[in-house]
């Protein structure tokens, strides 16, 4: 019976909303609610439409029908429940299009374009709300005056990097793109290179943020210990990957000597963000297919003239015998990863991006980690210090499938490692546990 009336009580609501726009208009502010609803009828008519959005215009809508007074700049609403910095935003942005504002009222025209600019400084990448306030009040009050020299003082050299390319940066990362620049990679280098595409793409996600590349090669094969002294050190939570940097192991890396030098004498390399010596991310050009590459120069003059479209890529260099555990890490998402550590642990085991680990608190119980690892990677002196002696063993992590099977999980393809996934899981009995 519900289901047979279903359809009515949907338009029964819809009516009451119509109703409610349609005849109580507002006595004030009458051309900013049409201005919304303008906005809240194209986002429902995307074929991606977001209901959130919706759902905002509508509260927002709610809001200024109920306010008695001429709203004469989106400050007025920020205390008013349903109305956001973005609605404030959107609503400023129409009143300054009212010319004779600047002529009737000029400081509440120079505060609306204060207030704009806060909002469209803030939302830029890698300008956070603290240096937006901080360039509004020295008089930047747009993109192109952030452009200038006047302004750079109050930059890093990664945030001018992020607001050269700001606008490639906003546009979200295809999967075609981001093939194309991990086929230009491999082009690019020695064969003896691994490259996999990692992140969002592997978990199959249409468009994601950024491009995430692993890399390997048999000559980077050293796998650091644990920190942790025993499995009752351990956290179900994963450990923040460290990116601290030292001059040796830069001189050493593969990747700061070997492999990003190259990508940049190839002409794809436009910005270097940040590096250490397994990671190094940055802003590329995406090279198109192989047909579209042109010579070298010819990319590099592209480069130099920012012609083309440009994304963010990250290249994570880890050792060998690392190599599936890595690709867990670096696939996701962060709650698979975590049950992953829960399920080590209620094994007295200890996973983290170099593999999976098992503690031997006396060398004469080694037989069962030796079962595995014939060559057990003990702890230095270091390491070892206090509370129990005994060392760590590298269990076989080669790959992804050895890891699942020694604790007990069937192979999890990529597209389902998720939030949805492990809580479906921890609704039934973990296997083995």
């Amino acid at each position: 019976m519900l289901a047979r009336y279903s359809p009515n009580v949907s338009r029964s609501r819809q009516a009451i909303f119509l109703r409610l726009y349609s005849e109580y208009k507002s006595q004030h502010n009458q051309p900013i609610v049409d201005l919304l609803l303008k906005h809240k009828q194209e986002e429902q008519n995307k074929a991606d439409s977001n209901s959130f959005k919706v759902h905002a215009f509508s509260k927002a809508v709610l809001a200024i029908l109920q306010y008695q007074h001429p709203i004469r700049s989106g400050k007025d609403l920020i205390q008013l429940r349903g109305i956001g910095p973005g609605i404030a935003a959107r609503i400023n942005e129409y009143l300054l299009s009212d010319e004779s504002m600047l002529d009737e009222d000029p400081a509440l025209y120079d505060e609306l374009r204060k207030s704009q600019a806060l909002s469209a400084l803030s939302n830029l990448p890698g300008i956070g709300s603290i240096t937006a306030k901080k360039l509004v009040e020295a008089g930047c009050l747009s993109v192109a005056d952030l452009k200038s020299d006047r302004f750079s003082s109050f930059l890093s050299v990664k945030q001018k990097a992020k607001i050269m390319y700001a606008e490639h940066l906003e546009q979200p990362v295809k999967r075609q793109e981001a093939e194309e620049v991990l086929d230009f990679c491999r082009d690019s280098l020695n064969p003896q290179y691994e490259l996999t595409l990692v992140g969002d793409y592997r978990r199959g996600l249409s468009s994601f943020s950024d491009i995430q590349i692993m890399i390997s090669h048999p000559d980077f094969v050293f796998v650091p210990l644990p920190s942790e002294e025993n499995p009752d050190e351990q956290s179900d939570t994963p450990k923040k990957r460290t990116r601290g940097r030292k001059k040796n192991d830069e001189k050493s890396s593969l990747l700061l000597s070997d492999v990003v030098p190259l990508l940049q004498q190839r002409g794809v390399i436009a910005e270097a963000l940040g590096s250490s010596s397994k990671t190094w991310e940055g802003i590329v050009r995406i090279p198109g297919t192989r047909d579209n590459w042109g010579d070298r120069l010819d990319r590099i003059s592209a480069v130099g003239n920012i012609e083309g479209d440009y994304r963010k890529l990250a290249i994570h260099l880890v050792p060998q015998k690392s190599r599936g555990s890595s690709l867990i890490c670096l696939t996701g998402d962060a709650d698979f990863e975590k049950d992953i550590c829960y399920r080590a642990r209620q094994r007295h085991m200890l996973f983290n991006e170099y593999g999976l680990w098992r503690w031997t608190s006396n060398p004469s119980e080694s037989s069962d980690a030796s079962s595995t690892s014939p060559e057990p990677i003990k702890a230095n002196d270091d390491v070892t210090t206090v509370k129990e002696a005994g060392y760590w063993s590298l269990l076989n992590s080669a790959t992804e499938e050895d890891i699942l099977r020694e604790l007990g999980m069937d192979f999890v393809e990529p597209t389902r490692r998720n939030f949805s996934y492990v809580t479906g899981k921890r609704k039934r009995k973990r296997p083995g546990v």
